[in-house]
């Protein structure tokens, strides 16, 4: 019977050099990165529905959205609840 100790050993020396090996700088920069990109969206938003909050009473006045305002496709349209037309 082969020894069981032998491929965990092993094992352990494969982990610790992609360990030493992995990039992890470029990890980080790119969480920081997406999670920068990330706020910044939702900050757009919620100052964007600030906004049409503020402007939906003048006039019928419309407000791009952010995804609108940026050249994106715009979310489609609420749908009443079901049940309601």
């Amino acid at each position: 019977m082969a020894n069981p100790r032998r491929p965990a050993m092993r094992l352990m020396e494969v982990r610790e050099a992609y360990l030493d090996e992995f990039h992890w700088d470029e990890v980080a920069e790119l969480a920081s990165r997406e999670t920068r990109e990330a706020n910044t969206r939702l900050m757009r938003d919620a100052a964007m529905a600030s906004l049409q909050a503020s402007l939906s009473g003048v006039g019928g006045a419309s407000v791009l959205s952010a995804d609108e305002a940026d050249g994106g496709v715009p979310p489609p349209a609420p749908q009443p609840p079901c049940g309601r037309a």
